[in-house]
């Protein structure tokens, strides 16, 4: 998505709604308030599918991502908050507009609703770590700690949380305990791609050849990355085994002819 700023709006949490609020979304009511041949067809198809039930929070939700789509910011906001009332205030709701927030660079206004949430519901995990990777986003890395730990003593097993931990371990410099928790991710889960890149960089950084044992296992998860690829080639550059470094990088052009730093690689190979 491109960021784009958003248009003045007032958020409304809960138990006040004013007019505004619902003429933002449309004041709708069983047929929809308006003339449906009038809509697009995908407006039209979702007001259809809620026909007898305009206070069904799913309608709501549904109108605000296609607004979102479609630029209409505003009209999203409005909607997503509509389904969070009728929905009674599902948590589900708020990391619904937390998230359009987001992807529209709201990054503040994205941690407000995060935190409302958790407000509200102490215990759960998808809050807590949206916003331990909100402050990550944002470089605020102890914060990003407290709320990815506290979601990881709800939910042990989480290798997503494992993952954003060792991503702020790394960004903090601490590259020992950064590894331990990557480490932790393959363990629960073998087939973590990300895990391995991440844990190849890692490696590489030190000329450590282990990292090639790494990314050979990223690639078996993804036997097409041209990521895991140029970072093999890249670390046989770096140690100067210019054979194979220009054995990968062939590979990737074959998949990618195009591919600017693999030809600038190549280049600086043979010289």
């Amino acid at each position: 998505l491109n960021f784009k700023k958003m248009r003045n709006f007032i958020l409304i949490f809960g138990t006040v709604v004013s007019a505004g609020f619902f003429i933002a979304c449309g004041n709708e009511d069983k047929s929809g308030g308006i003339n449906l041949d009038s809509l697009p067809p995908e407006l039209k198809t979702i007001h259809q599918k809620y026909f007898s039930d305009n206070k069904n929070p799913e309608f709501y939700s549904e109108k605000s991502i296609y607004f979102f789509k479609n630029g209409e910011y505003d009209s999203a906001y409005a909607c997503m908050n509509k389904a969070i009332y009728f929905s009674g205030q599902k948590p589900k709701y708020y990391l619904s507009l937390a998230d359009l927030y987001l992807a529209a660079n709201e990054t503040k206004k994205s941690k407000q609703i995060l935190q409302q949430c958790v407000k509200s519901d102490s215990t759960n995990v998808e809050a807590l770590m949206k916003l331990g990777e909100l402050f990550f986003l944002v470089k605020k890395y102890d914060s990003a700690m407290f709320y990815i730990n506290r979601s990881i003593l709800r939910d042990e097993n989480n290798t997503r949380a494992y993952f954003a931990k060792g991503m702020i371990l790394k960004e903090s410099g601490d590259t020992t305990s950064a590894v331990e928790a990557f480490q932790n991710v393959i363990e629960s889960d073998a087939k973590y791609y990300n895990a391995y890149i991440q844990l190849g960089l890692l490696f590489a950084a030190g000329n450590n050849k282990i990292a090639i044992d790494y990314y050979n296992n990223a690639l078996r998860m993804e036997p097409k990355s041209i990521e895991a690829m140029y970072n093999k080639a890249k670390f046989f550059q770096d140690i100067a085994d210019w054979k194979k470094a220009e054995e990968q990088y062939k590979n990737i052009l074959l998949l990618n002819p195009q591919h600017q730093d693999a030809n600038f690689n190549m280049g600086y190979v043979y010289i």
